[in-house]
């Protein structure tokens, strides 16, 4: 339970925000918590847990070229929802690249439609809920999470954009 905690804001969360995107909070311990996919109502779900929230990982995706205006747009209107949500929750977060936390897991891409993360983490995190080919969006927010406690516990939060701090400083 949060009492037995070693932080007195024991979740770390990943966020894949893309249109299909997911939540995923995890607990300091590494273990499974809960799982949200954007479609979902993510705001009344991060609200349960925002104020034992202590750091989100974002992942910061360029849009392709390919990809054609509208769904570069709906990508670009995703991000900046999620990055909306985390500010008005006061959740400080970072926004990693994909090649960051890739690479920090070991995880090698063998071409573009390869989706490595959802077999780690469903070893990972075997009570969460990875059952689909589609919930790789799901295994990404999961492993963001991972990375996000990782990097906090080494003390090397990467590209940190918001602190209780700059609240703090945005009311003055």
């Amino acid at each position: 339970s949060m009492d037995k905690s070693k932080f007195n804001k024991p979740y770390f969360i990943g966020i894949d925000p893309g249109k299909t995107g997911a939540v995923a909070i995890i607990s300091d311990d590494g273990s499974f918590c809960s799982i949200c996919d954007f479609t979902n109502h993510p705001i009344s779900f991060l609200r349960k847990f925002n104020k034992h929230v202590n750091h989100a990982y974002i992942e910061k995706v360029h849009a392709m070229p390919k990809q054609g205006v509208v769904s570069t747009f709906s990508f670009g209107e995703n991000f900046g929802t999620w990055q909306g949500i985390l500010r008005t929750l006061e959740i400080p977060y970072s926004l990693v690249p994909p090649q960051y936390w890739q690479r920090e897991l070991g995880l090698i891409k063998l071409d573009k439609k390869d989706k490595p993360s959802l077999p780690m983490a469903r070893e990972m995190f075997p009570d969460a809920p990875l059952n689909l080919k589609k919930h790789h969006n799901r295994s990404d927010a999961l492993l963001l999470a991972y990375v996000a406690l990782q990097d906090y516990k080494k003390n090397q939060l990467k590209n940190v954009i918001l602190t209780t701090e700059d609240y703090l400083n945005d009311l003055v």
